[in-house]
């Protein structure tokens, strides 16, 4: 019975600061939420308002924690998923931006180091 009033209080607190968590401030929407987590662990929503808070502070790692933690709950917060998969989709296109860069720049340094390798050759055999 206890479990259940716990529940319905992380409920009301997480629903009460939905809306409004832009205009708090995030530690103590941190805590809040932490508060709410340990009153009902079995539930997903408020490791995904964790999650949220941690994007909001530029943390993917902490939110790709939090995200987990609300699918593994007992009572998964579904939209995680969503989320999770767009952070991994952002990571991916920044991996795949930097490789293009990195390969551009090889080619360049490989042009580069074929045009010096070439006036080399042409200032030794003026040289002989």
């Amino acid at each position: 019975m206890q479990e259940t009033y716990g529940f319905v209080i992380e409920k009301l607190l997480a629903h009460e600061y939905d809306s409004d968590a832009e205009n708090y401030e995030c530690n103590f929407n941190h805590s809040f939420y932490l508060r709410a987590q340990m009153l009902a662990p079995k539930n997903g929503r408020s490791y995904n308002q964790l999650a949220l808070l941690a994007m909001y502070q530029n943390r993917r790692l902490d939110a790709v924690y939090y995200y987990m933690r609300s699918l593994a709950a007992s009572n998964p917060f579904l939209t995680a998923r969503e989320n999770l998969l767009t952070i991994f989709d952002e990571c991916r296109r920044k991996y795949e931006l930097n490789e293009r860069k990195r390969l551009v720049l090889n080619l360049r340094l490989a042009a580069f180091a074929a045009l010096l390798n070439l006036s080399n050759r042409r200032l030794f055999l003026a040289e002989l």
